[in-house]
């Protein structure tokens, strides 16, 4: 016959298991200060990774909850950190490191359940980045802080990039800029710059981008652009100009819009017309067109108000304007053309080549260049592959 004690003591058991919310693992923690009788549940498992390890994760922990707090055991049940916590981090330990909430304040426990940074921040992240940075948020403003808790960036900004020194495209840039920005307006505008390791400012705080990410405004359809220059746009303008990694600018905020197409070809705008520079900011081809692209087969893609046509990299037209509603850049030597109205059955479409000749009449529902001489086309509902243009 069961006591009282032990009947109420399984109960309680069997009820706080099933409220569990992953692993009805129940335990009797070994930790000084708790009675013997005291059994948890396991809520969740976490692991311990090790940023220089390459079998990670290495280790697994519970997450364990006591009166509705929580604390972190091994898989045998001892306790690691004792349930204290309002929350803990959910991806576990990196590098011994958690973050922990307490008071609705976030800080830092190691793999010893120490609290070695106090829980005295509104946001923390995990120290996830190359640089043994974590964001810290505190008050509305953010920084950055490392392993010891020193305000490496101090909290002081209104935003940052996570703490990452970028390095855009190019593997080779040094590590050394950290985007940094203020709050302009109640719009939650911003005004960006860079700032190096040691909180000092590259560049001022008063242009919009991503203006420390070499390259990865100038050249998006490039993965292998090599990222000389970062662009930075004004606040107030608009205007584009470039910066080189010392923060000099080497393109002054002036630009409508700034694209690399080619090592030292740019296509810019200024005041709605486009035209072609070099990296000295010499012009190649005059600033006459509506719109104007990148060259693909040495022909570059340029609107005026005749029409769509080619250009060469003399500025010549190859192929005059016409009055195209659209025109693809050129691919295996052939471009698509088409005329009528996006999205209805007026919309027709044809194939020329570098001289500008008509291959296929604009007769089609659509054209996919598949080669040198084959696309596959569709007409009247039926799709046929065509070759031998």
């Amino acid at each position: 016959m069961f006591k009282s004690k032990e009947i109420l003591f399984a109960l309680f058991t069997i009820l706080f298991c099933q409220n569990a919310q992953a692993a009805e693992e129940c335990f009797k923690p070994s930790i000084e200060g708790i009675v013997e009788t005291d059994v948890f549940c396991a809520i969740d498992t976490i692991n311990l990774y090790r940023s220089d390890s390459e079998k990670s994760p290495s280790e697994k922990y519970v997450t364990f909850r006591k009166d509705k707090l929580y604390g972190i055991a091994d898989i045998k049940g001892k306790v690691i950190v004792p349930p204290i916590y309002q929350e803990v981090g959910e991806q576990g330990f990196v590098d011994e490191v958690i973050p922990v909430k307490r008071q609705n304040k976030w800080g830092y426990v190691n793999i010893l359940g120490s609290e070695f940074i106090p829980t005295r921040y509104d946001y923390v992240s995990y120290f996830f980045n190359d640089y043994g940075l974590a964001v810290a948020d505190d008050e509305g403003k953010t920084g950055c802080i490392d392993i010891n808790g020193i305000a490496v960036i101090p909290i002081i900004y209104d935003a940052n990039s996570s703490c990452e020194f970028d390095e855009g495209y190019d593997v080779g840039v040094d590590k050394k800029w950290l985007e940094v920005g203020i709050e302009h307006d109640d719009k939650n505008n911003y005004h960006f710059g860079c700032v190096d390791r040691e909180n000092n400012i590259i560049v001022p705080l008063r242009y919009l981008a991503s203006i420390c990410n070499f390259g990865k405004e100038l050249r998006q359809d490039s993965p292998d652009f090599q990222g000389k220059y970062s662009m930075a746009i004004d606040m107030k303008t608009q205007k584009r100009g470039l910066i080189d990694k010392t923060g000099k600018f080497v393109f002054p905020v002036i630009y409508d819009s700034i694209t690399e197409i080619d090592p030292d070809w740019y296509l810019v705008s200024v005041n709605d017309k486009y035209g072609y520079i070099d990296e000295q900011r010499k012009v190649l081809i005059p600033f006459k067109f509506d719109n104007a692209f990148g060259f693909y087969d040495n022909l570059a893609r340029v609107f005026v108000e005749e029409g769509i046509g080619y250009i060469d990299r003399q500025g010549d037209y190859v192929i005059e304007p016409k009055p195209y509603t659209a025109a693809s850049d050129f691919e295996y030597g052939l471009a698509i053309v088409s005329n009528g109205e996006w999205l209805t059955s007026s919309w027709k479409s044809g194939l020329i080549d570098k001289q500008g000749r008509l291959l296929l009449p604009i007769i089609y529902d659509y054209i996919r260049i598949l080669g040198a001489n084959e696309v596959e086309v569709k007409k009247d509902g039926v799709i046929s592959i065509i070759n031998n243009l």
